[in-house]
């Protein structure tokens, strides 16, 4: 799982990298909580611990106006002092701090309420978005999004309250629990710190109301939610 996961990401890299892009990050969020993110990106580690750990995303301009539209979008006037679109001052001068103040923004909005962001950082952000580069950038936004999750759709789908109010991250974490990875590993891929993961874990053995992962395991496999 965990080369298939690098294997994603290396595709991805490589298709931005031959258009000519060297800064991008993908986002998902679950548009009815926040908390519910997954960001795989090269921005700076320091940026994307800050970004999570600081819950930027509840404040950041550009992913406020990718919630409420579909087309792709330029986003370097967001950043542009003093409009700042009511960003807090400490976003804002974050930003400023590592260079990423300019870019475009593509847009995807699932079945199942997430918001997916591909999002090209570059002070020439227009060259992404003439007619000719934006359907390629729309559907490799929409591939990899689709291939980034390990749950079906039909599997998203459950009788059991219980198994309902498992969040989609802590279905990635459980997944990926399944398949071998350490904490470590885990914290790696999905950009959380470990104390994130354990605390994930910690809320699925409690809605499962089992006291070890191997069951909770067992009883998402039979529900078809691995």
């Amino acid at each position: 799982m965990k080369n298939k996961f690098c294997e994603m990401d290396n595709s991805l890299k490589n298709t931005l990298n031959a258009a000519g892009v060297e800064l991008y990050s993908y986002m998902s969020i679950n548009k009815s909580n926040f908390e519910d993110i997954n960001i795989i990106s090269n921005y700076p580690d320091e940026w994307k611990e800050r970004y999570v750990h600081s819950r930027f995303q509840h404040v950041d301009p550009v992913i406020a106006y990718a919630k409420q539209n579909v087309m792709p979008f330029g986003w370097g006037s967001y950043f542009k002092k003093p409009y700042s679109f009511d960003a807090p001052k400490n976003f804002i001068e974050y930003v400023h701090k590592f260079n990423l103040t300019n870019g475009a923004t593509f847009i995807l909005h699932d079945p199942f309420n997430n918001i997916a962001t591909l999002n090209i950082c570059s002070s020439y952000p227009e060259t992404f978005l003439i007619p000719s580069m934006i359907g390629m950038f729309q559907m490799t936004l929409m591939n990899f999004h689709q291939e980034i999750s390990p749950f079906k759709p039909e599997n998203f789908i459950s009788t059991d309250q219980n198994l309902k109010s498992l969040t989609y991250r802590e279905r990635q974490v459980l997944h990926l629990i399944k398949n071998g990875l350490k904490y470590r590993e885990i914290s790696g891929l999905l950009n959380i710190s470990i104390e994130t993961v354990k605390y994930h874990r910690r809320n699925i053995l409690i809605k499962l109301n089992v006291d070890n992962t191997k069951r909770a395991i067992l009883i998402a496999s039979d529900n078809k939610l691995l």
